[in-house]
């Protein structure tokens, strides 16, 4: 991936030093720059701070995560063999990446 100069506008396009600029940073597969990354890392300690001391987000995040899970699974199993195909294709895709020398995002 591409490292971008710090306060670099071109992938962020007008959303410096924000979720969204390091979002299309991720999208436009390359390392987001310093003002974006910046921004992420202490969004993500904030959260993790908030989700270590409310219970009721922990509970919330715990519902959603095992709801998410039965949905996963179901999903599998209705559709296998387009699940099957998918992850082939995915396969692929990361080893013609590798053959080529680019990174995975």
């Amino acid at each position: 991936m591409k490292r971008l100069d710090e306060g670099s506008t071109g992938t962020c396009r007008g959303h410096l030093g924000t979720l969204r600029g390091y979002e299309l940073h991720i999208l436009s597969r390359e390392q987001p720059c310093d003002r974006c990354r910046d921004f992420r890392n202490a969004y993500m300690r904030k959260q993790r701070k908030k989700w270590l001391s409310d219970p009721e987000v922990r509970e919330h995040d715990r519902i959603m995560r095992r709801a998410r899970e039965r949905a996963r699974s179901e999903l599998t199993r209705k559709y296998a063999a387009e699940y099957r195909l998918l992850v082939r294709r995915e396969v692929a895709r990361e080893l013609t990446q590798i053959a080529e020398g680019e990174e995975a995002p």
